[in-house]
């Protein structure tokens, strides 16, 4: 029995140790257009960045205009966000406004426990940790989570409604995820006590 609960400790931290390598050090842009590239800043300058993509099979560089950029958010948490100064423009592009929207809500709009609902739910008992994260997907994100590089920006319409839309995704992959992380570790230990039986036979 103490084998099988070391076996249970050991993927545990695997899986916690893989997701760490997924997430440490890797920085982040979001462009004005709504896209977000995950890769590795190399070099900055007055006018563009330097940066390496991070699924990239082979040593390559990529140069963005800083104009396209919105938001750099590098590994160590600092960001650099571009243009807030400039005022809101009520009159702007909707389709702009929209994906500005949705760009804020992957940065700001805080999930509140969504993960660790699922997760905890799910880990304790499986069967009732699948109606939990339906439930936690599907529940509407509340206006008062969320945040923004610029609160005046929630006043525009287009932009409020690309939060929104954000904001939903971003609760119902972080339940997801909450629950596939629980799952993977019953499958896990169920995995290794029916190794340990098998060998003892």
């Amino acid at each position: 029995m103490r084998k099988i609960f070391l076996l249970f400790l050991f993927v545990c931290a695997a899986i916690n140790t893989k997701a760490q390598d997924t997430l440490v050090n890797k920085d982040t842009i979001l462009l004005k257009n709504g896209d977000e590239l995950i890769c590795k800043i190399t070099e900055v300058n007055p006018t563009y960045i330097v940066c390496q993509l991070a699924d990239s099979d082979t040593v390559s560089n990529r140069i963005i205009p800083k104009e396209t950029i919105f938001i750099l958010k590098y590994a160590n948490g600092t960001r650099d966000v571009f243009n807030l100064e400039s005022p809101v423009a009520t009159n702007e592009n909707p389709e702009v406004m929209y994906r500005k929207g949705q760009a804020d809500a992957k940065l700001y709009f805080r999930t509140n426990g969504v993960f660790w609902g699922s997760f905890g739910s799910t880990l304790i008992y499986p069967p009732f940790g699948i109606p939990t994260t339906a439930i936690l997907a599907s529940v509407k994100p509340n206006r008062e989570n969320f945040r923004t590089s610029n609160p005046a920006l929630l006043n525009n319409e287009n932009y409020l409604k690309g939060y929104e839309k954000g904001a939903h995704r971003k609760k119902v992959a972080k339940s997801l995820t909450g629950f596939g992380t629980a799952a993977g570790i019953w499958v896990g230990l169920i995995i290794v006590v029916v190794a340990s039986f098998s060998a003892g036979y």
